[in-house]
């Protein structure tokens, strides 16, 4: 996982990129800027302020994303909301975006975990002039909304890549467990694992299930029981894969019966991984996708720099024994 000690490459050319172009500088240029570049660098002397919507904004994951936030917020200067409804209310989410037009902040930043209900809230931001910018859900309708790019990971690769590792391990039965059948990235997830097993001679089947309800185990195991051979079990999520791994280890099917894998990191993760529970955790760097997109829009405001590429990919990596033990010295970094 990426901290504010180990920022990328690409983050650090875009920090200097604010540097080059920060408003003291241009003002020292004094007559040798035009109009509207005396505009612009008069805008970039106030303080922006910057809202972020998601889906969730607490947890293990989320606090992640937070951090990035919030380490942006202070290298650029610029203040940033970071909102979320409560029990992941699709109706409420379109509702504080409705709030944050009425608001008119200098940017926008939303996670699109449902397009047919925040469509027409996210339109109505773009149509009211607010530059905006999807995050961690919804690249697959990110262009088409008209937002300046997506930060992400593309979450069909990251199914698919998933399914083909269970493969390559000699795993050609798969589950996948969806704790949010809502979420649209979710189901594509899912559709690639499905596709990646089928391709390699196997089966896979959907099993949706919430986290916090009882019959969850009975779920799991009625499907790993439907396999007479071993099985694959894919979680979408780390609080998921915490879960699973207690059904599956109390039943006495892990390993024997079960092979776990799941998307996300998390310190309970990685120890998992390291001590032979987990075979791998897909990793999205959700830091990258609190971080990026403040530094993209304080780079818009100031200078009208506009992203070409319609997607920063953030993910899939794929964590392995191999490398767990740097991650898990610097998580929290």
């Amino acid at each position: 996982m990426l901290t504010p000690k180990r920022v990328t490459f690409f983050i650090l050319i875009i920090t200097l990129l604010i540097s080059c172009n920060s408003p003291q500088q241009q003002a020292e240029t004094g007559n040798l800027l035009s109009p509207t570049e005396k505009s612009n660098a008069e805008k970039a002397a106030q303080t922006l302020h910057f809202v972020v919507i998601t889906h969730k904004n607490d947890g293990t994951f989320w606090s992640v994303v937070g951090k990035g936030i919030n380490q942006a917020a202070q290298d650029t200067g610029v203040t940033v909301e970071f909102l979320a409804p409560e029990e992941k209310n699709m109706q409420v989410m379109a509702q504080l975006i409705d709030e944050a037009v009425v608001a008119k902040p200098d940017g926008l930043v939303v996670s699109i975990p449902n397009p047919e209900v925040l469509t027409p809230s996210i339109k109505a931001a773009i149509d009211a002039g607010i530059p905006v910018i999807s995050t961690n859900s919804g690249y697959e309708v990110a262009t088409s909304l008209g937002v300046l790019t997506h930060v992400g990971q593309l979450e069909y690769q990251a199914g698919y890549g998933s399914g083909k590792q269970l493969v390559l391990s000699g795993i050609k039965n798969g589950i996948c467990i969806n704790h949010n059948e809502e979420n649209q990235g979710l189901r594509i997830r899912c559709k690639g694992f499905t596709e990646a097993l089928e391709r390699g001679g196997g089966t896979a089947k959907t099993v949706i299930v919430d986290p916090d309800l009882a019959d969850m185990e009975e779920r799991i195991l009625a499907a790993v029981n439907a396999h007479p051979s071993l099985v694959g079990i894919l979680t979408l999520g780390s609080k998921s894969a915490s879960s699973a791994l207690t059904i599956v280890k109390e039943a006495g099917l892990l390993d024997k019966k079960v092979k776990l894998a799941t998307f996300d990191i998390s310190p309970d993760v990685l120890i998992s991984i390291k001590e032979g529970e987990l075979i791998f955790a897909v990793d999205q760097q959700q830091y990258l996708q609190g971080y990026i997109p403040i530094v993209l829009l304080k780079l818009y405001n100031d200078n009208a720099n506009t992203p070409v590429s319609k997607i920063w990919t953030t993910g899939p990596r794929f964590v392995t024994s191999s490398d767990v033990d740097y991650l898990l010295d610097n998580f929290n970094d």
